[in-house]
């Protein structure tokens, strides 16, 4: 289901807007994917299907552009290099 959102905005403003966007929509829609995912409220995952991407990598490259990086902190570093032990352990190089 989907669902749409509108505001008012005086004429002048949403003028100035238009003529520096091409599409005041899909910036402001952009623009709540960022800080969904910053703010840990969205997943990459579902940045990508909120912005209709065809990728995973599409929306990598939308986020890295925005100046967001993949959430990884030490606990998940930590996990990554306990699985790597267990792999090479096992002979999985």
């Amino acid at each position: 289901m989907n669902f749409t959102v509108s505001y008012e905005v005086p004429e002048n403003v949403a003028e100035t807007l238009r003529q520096n966007w091409s599409s005041i929509a899909r910036t402001n829609l952009e623009d709540i994917a960022v800080i969904s995912y910053r703010t840990g409220i969205l997943t990459s995952y579902q940045v990508q299907l909120m912005l209709d991407h065809d990728s995973l990598w599409e929306t990598e490259e939308f986020l890295h552009s925005h100046r967001c990086y993949l959430h990884y902190d030490e606990t998940d570093f930590r996990r990554d290099g306990e699985v790597l032990k267990e792999m090479l352990g096992r002979g999985l190089q």
